[in-house]
């Protein structure tokens, strides 16, 4: 079994440039044995709320001890704090900007440092680049064994900002959102299957959005018509909007953060 520890990068670099290979080797110069994965850097650029939605979709698949940092920063050189987030199984490394909301507001949530011991920082700093010197070294120290108290103070004033969550209106009507829209163009709403139940327990139902109405459920893509908005549940356990061999999104004239709403159907 591999020993060498992990550390997963999220941010909104991209590819084209030189700023994720830039981090990587700082932390391979600081914990050479480490296993460095790339979650995504294709977050919309100071999308903050998509990268805590990417990342608190998959964080967990991985080992115990595996550490995430996450570098998606508008505020990058302002007064917003570099924080060390530690919970039961996994370290969480980025700016104080919310982007760990999903761990902060989580039960298994064990202490919250601000990075500000030098020690782990490289010692030419830029204002504009946090991630290449304040973040990607500080995962290598703690891959490295760094204990989390010796980064800097303990933080409770973090900032958090709720996941939006669903709302039902008596037993007849639920209220969700267009939480995510992935490279397919399929909505992937903030409503999973326990929630959906509650209103309507294995009974037909129609979902509005916007003009549309789409009452028909399927298990797998493959098995709608093609061209006609249907709706399943995704991979990740969410309600999804979805047009095979097509793009929801564009077909709908969806967005992000788009109401929905379903009521049984009559």
């Amino acid at each position: 079994m591999n020993s060498a520890p992990i550390i997963t990068l999220t941010t909104d670099f991209g590819t084209a440039d030189t700023y994720v290979a830039a981090m990587k080797g700082v932390i391979l110069s600081h914990c050479p044995n480490c296993i460095i994965i790339d979650i995504t850097h294709e977050i919309n650029p100071q999308d903050v709320t998509g990268a805590t939605l990417a990342l608190s979709g998959v964080y967990t698949y991985y080992p115990s001890g595996t550490i995430h940092v996450a570098v998606v920063d508008p505020g990058v050189g302002s007064t917003r704090r570099p924080l060390l987030v530690t919970t039961e199984k996994y370290a969480f490394i980025g700016p104080d900007n919310s982007i760990f909301s999903f761990a902060l507001a989580g039960r298994d949530l064990q202490g919250v440092f601000m990075l500000e011991n030098r020690d782990y920082m490289l010692h030419d700093q830029s204002a504009t680049f946090h991630g290449r010197d304040i973040f990607a070294p500080a995962a290598a120290h703690l891959a490295g064994g760094a204990r989390p108290e010796t980064f800097g103070r303990p933080v409770q004033d973090y900032r958090v900002n709720e996941i939006p969550r669903p709302v039902m209106t008596g037993d007849t009507h639920i209220r969700g959102e267009v939480i995510h829209i992935d490279r397919f163009g399929n909505l992937i709403t903030n409503i999973n299957r326990q929630f959906l139940e509650k209103l309507s327990p294995g009974g037909p139902l129609v979902l509005t959005c916007g003009n549309a109405s789409i009452s028909l459920f399927v298990h797998t893509y493959a098995e709608a018509p093609e061209g006609t908005p249907c709706l399943l549940f995704g991979s990740n356990g969410q309600l999804e909007i979805a047009v095979k061999n097509s793009n929801a999104q564009k077909i709908l004239k969806a967005s992000r953060g788009d109401t929905l709403h379903i009521k049984k159907a009559e």
